[in-house]
Parts: structure tokens; sequence; C-alpha cells
């Protein structure tokens, strides 16, 4: 059975840490196809050190180094690559700085 919720239920994850740096964000803002067109001078805060905006969504990522470990939850057993991901929400209350 991939998932036992009796040995699973209560699982604590491990505490991380997420380090964020230029070079991440911009990596991320153009995985989601920010800075395009590359003529677009507000498309280049998005990926240019100098004044550097960080899109809200880019909160969605220091959760994925903990989700990566329901792996080594007792209890559950999967594939990884048949998870599909579903929703998540990100709820920003003052901008990101």
């Amino acid at each position: 059975m991939p998932v036992e919720p009796e040995r699973a239920l209560g699982a604590v994850f491990p505490t991380t840490t997420v380090t964020r740096d230029a070079d991440r964000v911009i990596f991320y803002q153009l995985g989601v196809g920010a800075g395009a067109p590359a003529t677009d001078a507000n498309e280049l805060a998005y990926v240019y050190e100098r004044n550097l905006k960080v899109l809200p969504s880019f909160a969605t990522i220091p959760a994925m180094s903990t989700m990566s470990a329901i792996g080594q939850v007792d209890g559950i057993s999967f594939n990884p690559v048949s998870l599909v991901h579903g929703d998540q929400e990100v709820v920003v209350h003052r901008p990101l700085p």
C-alpha cells in the first residue's frame, strides 16, 4: 500500500533553510517567462541584478525542499514521478524585500 495514514499522520518534516540570492531569483524568473521580450524595460527589472524585483510566486520555491522530504516519511511509499501537483496558494501580505 503506497500510503498508510495511521503511520504517516503526525510526521514531522525537517527544518530547512533556503537562501535567496539574485542568481536563484533570476533563474526562477527566467524559467517562468519573465524578461520577455528582452526589449521591454519593465521586464528587465525581473532578470537584471540592479533594482531586481521578485515575482510573488517565487515564494513557492522554499516549500519545495521540504516537500522533497515526503519520501522519507514512514508510511508513505510512492514513485515521485507519478505525483501530480494540483494546487498551491501564496498570500502576500506586504511587498517582498
